[in-house]
């Protein structure tokens, strides 16, 4: 039976992921995780084969690749944060750069080539000029913070290993994204949760904001994922790819959105604390080579991914869950 690794499959991505290849696949899936999981990440993660793994100790990665063998790799370590990526930079360039590192390098040690999907970040691209939206995988990356920097050094070592020592890795570009399971250090569970707690009178019915002009291209992370896995039944060679809507909504429309969907009314006040530095205007993805190549489609509506965001936030409320960490 063929083999697949999922490295970092505790995460949000990572088990939204599983979910897909346990419905999908009759491979053996093996779930690489570093801290201890949680019981809700155990029962979430039942029937995946999983193993301790630190990307950053080479020796880790490279005794769980050469015990596994694996014909397929799906690579989603890392720090994810852009509000406080330039306090945590050297974290973030440590983990995410040297971990992905550790891992093309253990493969060519090993002598192994499995096909690899990256899962890198429209970060890299940093501030688009609006005549240039949508944003195709062709415009030169140019960071704008150290989140963004990180991933694309993340995308020239795989330029690297692909070209000199012929991995075949697929790097996703993917967008903003949400969905059940997103911590509320991201916008979209921010405000659900916020909503939530107002509902059940934990605090003020008032939510507090940053840059509501902003405006960003969602997609929800179960279309994501199903991106991720069409490109790797579907496509052969190394390549990169956007994941994405293709359109972008502004932040006051998706809080209007949730605030539509709340059972009580709603004030806003903003928040100079939440206002990001060199924050970008719009950001709109070019998503056709994904769909040439693997007719890839969205499923979930906008409107489905905040009613499905705001349920849960509730439901964590009456269990009494922080929500913090959703998973």
């Amino acid at each position: 039976m063929s083999k697949i690794i999922i490295f970092g499959v505790n995460g949000f991505t990572g088990l939204h992921l599983w979910e897909l290849l346990k419905r999908h696949v009759k491979s053996d899936v093996i779930g690489t995780y570093h801290h201890p999981l949680g019981a809700c990440q155990k029962k979430i993660l039942s029937g995946c084969r999983l193993k301790q793994c630190d990307i950053l100790d080479f020796g880790s990665i490279k005794r769980i690749l050469s015990d596994i063998r694996p014909k397929q790799v799906y690579f989603l370590p890392a720090i994810v944060t852009v509000a406080k990526s330039f306090e945590r930079a050297v974290d973030i360039y440590h983990t995410n750069v040297m971990g992905c590192a550790h891992f093309f390098e253990a493969l060519v040690q090993l002598g192994l080539f499995p096909k690899v999907l990256l899962a890198s970040s429209s970060e890299t691209y940093g501030h688009v000029p609006h005549h240039r939206l949508p944003i195709k995988e062709s415009y030169p990356l140019s960071p704008a913070n150290p989140y963004g920097l990180s991933k694309a050094l993340e995308e020239h070592l795989a330029s690297y290993y692909s070209s000199i020592h012929r991995l075949t890795i697929l790097t996703a570009r993917t967008f903003h994204f949400s969905g059940p399971r997103q911590s509320t250090g991201f916008v979209i569970p921010s405000f659900a949760r916020q909503i939530a707690l107002a509902e059940e009178k934990k605090i003020d019915p008032v939510i507090s904001v940053g840059n509501l002009k902003a405006k960003r291209d969602f997609t929800d992370i179960r279309d994501v994922v199903n991106a991720y896995f069409l490109l790797m039944r579907k496509e052969d060679r190394s390549g990169t790819f956007n994941i994405c809507s293709g359109r972008s909504v502004a932040i006051h429309s998706v809080l209007n959105q949730l605030i539509s969907l709340a059972k009580i009314k709603i004030a806003v006040r903003q928040d100079p604390e939440k206002f990001r530095k060199l924050d970008i205007k719009d950001f709109r993805g070019d998503h056709r080579k994904l769909i040439r190549k693997t007719g890839w489609s969205a499923r979930f509506t906008l409107k489905q991914t905040l009613q499905d965001v705001l349920n849960e936030q509730r439901q964590l409320i009456k269990k009494g869950l922080h929500g913090e960490k959703v998973v």
